[in-house]
């Protein structure tokens, strides 16, 4: 369905199934339709009605019997709509309903069906700025905006931390008077609040003001406040004034003034003071004159102990407080020295007397038994019994203000405390502060000493120099909401930007630009930013850095939300800014803003190619000459390398033959003597005869060992494709290992391509090793090969004896041998032929080995050989 309110045809509804309309007009003489034709607004809220705003009222739809409900404004009805001339209705997040009238703000009551109303107060700031609202709306933290015809108004989502209660100028049910000097609470949790002008009493809605009246002699003693105490077991409340005391019994004043001729009367000056014992006694602290006890009947001068050197008499009482075992608390002044007094307030005797540093302005014993003293100079903790302290604590370790005013402690165990410089809440058991001052809502930073108390229900009041602020303290909490950070603004030297003027860096506003680009000589720029996060504004944080040009992030508060740069050097950076609320919920994310700075001509990169071109063009000019000259150079070497060549080809032949040819005579010799002079020689004969033809048979294999080694790399391979898998098992058979060692293959040996020549030096040199050198009568040799991507790697592991580990490189060295080759045959050229045809192949081979254990050899074949 469509809904369609018109300006003087009521509504219309539409029905898109039947496309028909159906009209909905006043009827004056019906009571069940709507209230107006003018129809100024129409919504839909959660329970599924629909809601009507006209200017002559508000009504709510029944589809079940195609009605209307009206709402209207009633002169002698305060709960009913506050104006028949409805602009808007808005449902916010938590159901609530409002109504923005012509004259003022609606809020629905839906079970009582009315409203509670809100208007423009000129004596309260913190009321709406005009009562003609005409739009409501709800942000991302729950908070309401009310739009009037005089400006724009927030209401929060949140609890107020602190209620601020202030003297208003024609307002008589506001406070008296603004400087609080002194609060108590009576057994029926009524507030009593003493100022310089007077006493109020405070019923959570009301004040009802006492003043001193210089004619009736039963009124208050004097206008001017300085100290409260409410006495349970009597019922009276017990004022001090800069002029005597008074009690009140909630009819009438009792003034106690100085009398010179009466010794029993109250000592002249200011009371300071005020506690009371279990006996309904008051305890009284005059300033500059000690202390007086007052039974009901008389005062009398308290002086503990007449020998004591401190003189009572003309000491300064500061603080004075009666435990629940009876013990009096208060400490004094005297000559610059402060002591601190115990006294038994049923005996009158002195308990104990100590000398301290500072007096203190408030003693508070807290529900662990611990003494806490405020002082001037920060919060003292004793133990109550022995006097010890225990821990001391100033600005340094969080306080907001080193003088401290007053201490209350809360179910919880924390202590709230009123300073100089607003209000902290200690946590004892984390040592932790969380402070507060006028932008979280309290009254002003400054309270006053004994301006401080609690009701039954937990509810904490503070005074102080422009009114008193009272909060539960379980609804002190903070803000959850994580703050959104925009641009707000950008400068080039000192002046905002144009957007899409010439030169101009902007083509677009700044809260919706992706990327500041900037020349190089726009080299002082100021970015402006801010937070969307209006609970207490004043209180949000900003953390700010270029990345690319800061190391770290710089701190700013709410007064300065800009960040100036001067002469970046070209390049790519990132402006971010980080956020918190009120209360120090920050938005880690942040904003992210890209800047270029684009280099000078001589500095971009077209110059640079330029110039890179010329000095490429000049050098590979060079380059082609010297290349020119090398190539002639290299043919030349070619030339006699091609020479040199043959001449070792020529040289190897003729060594082969030259060498070769006596070795096979001397051989023959020896074999001739020993088969015809065989029965001629002795058995030392014969052995030298059989080593001649083993030393010439050792000379014959080193030569064709060193004609094999000189030819790698040297002559032409046949490359073939080579299958291992049954290439390598002919080699072992060829070798015919004796029946005590074992030859297995561990893996899928592959195909590569490769000179079977090398190939068959390679692994018939490593697999005759191992089995020459062979020293277990189960011996095992086993051949693995593994699978490296870009290259086989093959391996040949034996549990013969092994080779110690510094022999690991001398081994692949040209006749290197392991034991003396008279001991066992060998030339020592094998494993250099190895190494060398591995790392013609592009490969390399090493060797891993324990004595005793056995020996690997590990070799790689590229795979592209």
């Amino acid at each position: 369905m469509l809904w369609l309110g018109t300006r003087r045809g009521g509504i219309s509804i539409f029905d898109r199934a039947t496309n028909k309309f159906t009209h909905y007009r006043t009827d004056a003489s019906d009571p069940t339709t709507i209230s107006g034709d003018a129809v100024n607004h129409i919504s839909k809220d959660s329970q599924g009605n629909i809601w009507v705003g006209t200017r002559t009222g508000l009504n709510r739809f029944d589809s079940s019997t195609q009605t209307f409900v009206r709402y209207f404004h009633d002169d002698n009805n305060p709960g009913s709509l506050s104006d028949d001339w409805v602009w808007k209705i808005f449902e916010d997040s938590q159901n609530r309903l409002w109504v923005s009238t012509q004259n003022g703000l609606g809020l629905l009551n839906r079970q009582s069906n009315t409203f509670v109303n809100y208007y423009h107060d000129p004596n309260n700031i913190n009321s709406l700025s005009a009562n003609s609202t005409r739009d409501v709306y709800e942000d991302n933290s729950g908070a309401v905006w009310i739009g009037t015809n005089h400006g724009v108004n927030r209401l929060s989502s949140l609890p107020l931390k602190f209620i601020t209660y202030q003297s208003i100028p024609g307002n008589p049910n506001s406070l008296n008077g603004n400087s609080v000097t002194a609060i108590a609470v009576d057994d029926t949790d009524g507030v009593w609040v003493g100022m310089e002008n007077g006493l109020d009493y405070f019923d959570g809605q009301n004040f009802i003001h006492y003043r001193h009246n210089s004619s009736d002699p039963n009124s208050l003693i004097s206008g001017d406040v300085r100290s409260l105490y409410y006495q349970e077991e009597t019922g009276l409340l017990w004022i001090g004034t800069i002029s005597g005391l008074s009690s009140f019994d909630g009819n009438t004043f009792t003034n106690y003034l100085h009398d010179p001729n009466n010794p029993n009367s109250i000592t002249q000056g200011i009371v300071r003071g005020l506690t009371g014992d279990k006996n309904g006694g008051i305890w009284i602290s005059v300033e500059g004159a000690g202390m007086d006890h007052f039974d009901g009947q008389k005062f009398e001068r308290y002086n503990p102990d007449q020998e004591n050197p401190v003189r009572w008499e003309s000491a300064g009482i500061t603080s004075l407080t009666v435990d629940k075992d009876g013990i009096l608390w208060f400490t004094v002044v005297e000559n610059q020295l402060v002591h601190f007094v115990q006294v038994d307030t049923a005996t009158r005797d002195m308990i104990s007397i100590q000398k301290m540093e500072l007096a203190a302005t408030d003693i508070h014993l807290d529900n662990n038994g611990r003494l806490l003293l405020a002082k001037e100079k920060g919060l003292e903790i004793y133990d109550a019994n022995t006097m010890e302290i225990i821990n001391e604590y100033t600005v340094d370790d969080g306080l907001p203000g080193n003088s401290i005013e007053g201490i209350e402690e809360d179910p919880q165990g924390n202590l709230w405390i009123s300073t100089n410089n607003g209000v902290s809440r200690f946590d004892p058991v984390t040592e932790t502060f969380r402070n507060y001052d006028e932008k979280d809502g309290l009254q002003s930073n400054i309270f006053h000493a004994m301006s401080h108390a609690q009701t039954s229900d937990g509810q904490i009041f503070f005074g102080g120099t422009n009114g008193f602020n009272t909060f539960s303290p379980e609804q002190v909490k903070n803000n959850p909401y994580i703050p959104s950070v925009v641009p707000s603004g950008f400068e080039l030297f000192n002046e905002p930007v144009e957007i899409g003027a010439e030169d101009s860096p902007l083509e677009k506003a700044i809260g919706v630009t992706d990327e500041i680009v900037l020349s190089y000589d726009q080299d002082v720029f100021t970015i402006e930013f801010t937070t969307l996060s209006y609970e207490f504004p004043e209180k949000n944080q900003f953390r700010y850095m270029m990345e690319g040009f800061d190391e770290d992030w710089r701190k700013t508060t709410y007064e300065r939300r800009f960040a100036t740069y001067t002469n970046l050097n070209p390049g790519n950076y990132t402006f971010r800014v980080k956020a918190s609320n009120n209360d120090g919920v920050w938005n880690e994310e942040g904003l992210s803003l890209p800047i270029t700075v684009t280099p000078p001509w001589w500095q971009t990169t077209w110059f640079r190619i330029l110039a890179a071109v010329l000095i490429l063009g000049t050098a590979y000019t060079g380059y082609r000459l010297r290349v020119r000259s090398l190539e002639e150079r290299s043919k030349e070497l070619e030339i006699l390398v091609t020479k040199r060549t043959k001449e070792l080809d020529d040289f190897a032949h003729i060594v082969s033959h030259d060498l070769k040819a006596p070795l096979r005579g001397i051989n023959q010799v020896a074999g001739w003597i020993t088969e015809d002079y065989a029965d001629k020689l002795d058995d030392d004969g014969k052995e030298q005869l059989g080593l001649l033809a083993t030393r010439t048979q050792r000379m014959h294999n080193m030569i064709n060992g060193i004609l094999k080694y000189s030819r790698i790399g040297r002559t032409k391979e046949d490359i073939e494709q080579v299958k291992l898998s049954q290439f390598i098992p002919k080699i072992i058979d060829a070798l015919a290992p004796p029946e005590n060692i074992q030859i297995t293959i561990e893996d899928e040996l592959p195909t590569i391509s490769g000179d079977t020549t090398q190939l068959t030096q390679v692994f018939q040199n490593l697999l005759s090793n191992a089995i020459k050198f062979m020293d277990k009568s189960d011996g095992l040799i086993r051949i693995h090969c593994a699978d490296k991507q870009d290259h086989w790697q093959f391996s040949i592991a034996d549990n013969g004896p092994g080779i110690e580990e510094e022999q690991f490189e001398k081994i692949f060295g040209i006749f290197q041998t392991l034991v003396p080759r008279d001991e066992r045959e060998s030339t020592g050229i094998g494993l250099a032929i190895v190494e060398k045809i591995i790392e013609e192949w592009g490969g390399k081979i090493w060797l891993e080995s324990t004595v005793g254990e056995g020996s690997t050899f590990y070799f790689t074949v590229p795979k592209m050989n």
